[in-house]
C-alpha cells in the first residue's frame, strides 16, 4: 500500500521568446480606437497597460493586438497627440481568451482631464465554442469553506473530485501556465499493490490519491484563473479525452506583499458520528482471552506432567497469543485537531524582476480511526523582463506526502483492518 507519495514537478521554464507569441496559458486584448465625435479609426494611438510592459498600437483601421497577456485584471490607457488620454479598468483577461476593448477618443482643443472608464465582463462570450467554466481571482476569493485549487475545481460544473466529466484520471490534461503536468503514468503505478491484503487496500490509496493524480495540487493562493473545459478541445490536446484543466498561475507585480492564514478544527479533533467501527471487538477480545487463559492452564499441567504433545500445543498457541497486540480504543486517534497553515509572498524586487512564492501545510488524523494525513505543498513562480520584446519565465511546484519529511500517511479500511 503506497502511503508516502512524492510530485515533484520542477518545472523550470525558461521562456525567452518574443512577447508576440500567445501562450496557451495566456490570453490577449484587441479592439479598435475611434474618434468620439466623427467615428473614425484613429491610427497610431498607443494602448498600454498600466503596471506592466505590454502594449501595442493602432493601425490604418484602428485596431490594435496586446498579446501574451497573464491572466487577471488589468487598467489600460490610450493616448495620442490631440485626443484626451483615457482609461479603462477593471479589464479580466481569461487564458486563451480574446478580450475586447474598444475606444472612443474626444479631441482635445483645450487641456482636458483625463477619462476613466470601468470595463464590466460580458455576460455571454461570442468567442466562446466549448463548453467551459473559468473562475477568475474575485471568484477565488469567495467566502466559501474551501482551502485548495482542487476543492475550488469541484465547484466547477462537470467536475467531482478532480475527476471531469466522469473520465478516467488518465483521460484529463492538466496545465499550468502552458505546460502540462498530467501524470499519465499513476494508473500503472496504482495497480502495483496487488498481492495478499495490500489488493484490498490498493483500492481505497486510489480513490484518495487518485484525486490528484491529474490535478496536481496548485496552492490555492498562488492560482490568479482557472479554467476548465468540458467539450470541444483542440487537435492539440486529443488525449484530453474527458476535458482540460488550465491553472494560471499569478505573477509577481506590483508592491511586495504578504499573506498568512491559519485554520483548526475543534481542538479535540473531528468527530465521528456513525455506527460503532468496532462493534465486533468482543470476538477479537474473547478469543484473546480464552488463548491466554488455555496457554496459562496447559502451562500448569506442563509443569506436573510434561509431554511433548502438550508442548508442541503450548508453544503454537504461545505464538498465537504474542500476535494479538490490538486492545480496545487502540487506533482511535481522533483527539488531535486537524490544521492547516498557508502564507504567500508576491511582488515586484524591481521594475523588471516579480516573484511569487506560496506555501501550505496540512495535518488531520481524520474521522475514523487509525487515519493520519499531512502533506506540504510549495510553489514558486518569477518573472524578468529581459528587454521590451523578451521575457523570461519560470516555476517549481512541489506536492510533498511524506517523502522529504519522512511523514507516514494512513487510511481507514474497513476490508483490510488487522487488529
Amino acid at each position: 500500500m503506497r502511503y508516502l507519495r512524492l510530485k515533484a514537478l520542477l518545472l523550470l521554464s525558461l521562456v525567452a521568446l518574443p512577447l508576440a507569441i500567445s501562450f496557451g496559458a495566456n490570453g490577449k486584448i484587441s479592439g479598435t480606437v475611434k474618434d468620439a465625435s466623427t467615428g473614425e479609426a484613429l491610427v497610431g494611438v498607443n494602448i498600454i497597460l498600466l503596471g506592466t510592459t505590454l502594449g501595442g498600437a493602432t493601425d490604418e483601421q484602428g485596431r490594435y493586438y496586446i498579446l501574451n497577456i497573464p491572466p487577471g485584471r488589468y487598467t489600460a490607457r490610450a493616448s495620442a497627440v490631440g485626443f484626451a488620454r483615457m482609461d479603462i479598468g477593471n479589464i479580466e483577461v481569461r487564458a486563451d481568451q480574446t478580450t475586447e476593448l474598444n475606444f472612443d477618443l474626444r479631441q482635445e482643443t483645450i487641456e482636458l482631464k483625463e477619462i476613466v472608464v470601468q470595463a464590466q465582463a460580458r455576460v455571454v462570450d461570442k468567442s466562446q465554442t466549448s463548453s467551459k467554466a473559468t473562475l477568475g481571482k474575485d471568484e477565488l476569493a469567495n467566502k466559501l469553506p474551501i482551502t485548495t485549487a482542487v476543492e475550488v475545481l469541484n465547484t466547477t460544473p462537470g467536475a467531482y473530485k478532480g475527476f471531469v466529466r466522469g473520465g478516467k484520471i488518465t483521460e484529463t490534461k492538466t496545465i499550468v501556465d502552458g505546460v502540462d503536468v498530467s501524470d499519465q503514468y499513476y494508473a500503472i503505478g496504482g495497480e502495483q499493490a496487488n498481492q495478499g491484503i495490500l489488493a484490498l487496500t490498493a483500492y481505497v490509496v486510489r480513490f484518495r490519491d487518485s484525486q490528484l493524480s491529474t490535478s496536481t495540487s496548485v496552492s490555492f493562493n498562488a492560482v490568479e484563473q482557472l479554467s476548465v473545459n468540458t467539450g470541444a478541445v483542440g487537435a492539440d490536446n486529443a488525449s484530453a479525452t474527458a476535458g482540460i484543466i488550465n491553472y494560471s498561475l499569478r505573477e509577481g507585480r506590483g508592491k511586495l506583499t504578504g499573506s498568512f492564514n491559519a485554520r483548526t478544527s475543534q481542538f479535540k479533533g473531528l468527530k465521528y458520528n456513525g455506527p460503532d467501527l468496532y462493534w465486533n471487538d468482543f470476538i477479537y477480545l474473547n478469543e484473546k482471552t480464552q488463548t491466554k487463559r488455555r496457554v496459562d492452564s496447559m502451562k500448569t499441567i506442563q509443569g506436573t506432567a510434561p509431554t511433548a504433545a502438550r508442548q508442541a500445543l503450548i508453544t503454537r498457541d504461545s505464538t498465537k497469543n504474542s500476535k494479538y497486540t490490538y486492545e480496545a480504543g487502540k487506533y482511535l486517534n481522533q483527539d488531535t485537531p486537524q490544521i492547516e497553515i498557508d502564507g504567500t509572498v508576491s511582488g515586484s524586487i524591481n521594475d523588471d524582476w516579480g516573484i511569487l512564492f506560496s506555501a501550505r501545510y496540512f495535518d488531520t488524523h481524520g474521522r475514523l480511526p487509525n487515519e493520519r494525513s499531512r502533506q506540504a505543498d510549495l510553489t514558486l513562480k518569477t518573472t524578468y523582463n529581459l528587454s521590451p520584446e523578451f521575457k523570461l519565465n519560470g516555476f517549481g511546484i512541489i506536492n510533498d506526502k511524506g517523502k522529504l519529511f519522512g511523514w507516514k500517511n494512513s487510511f481507514y479500511n474497513d476490508y483490510g483492518r488487522l487488529f
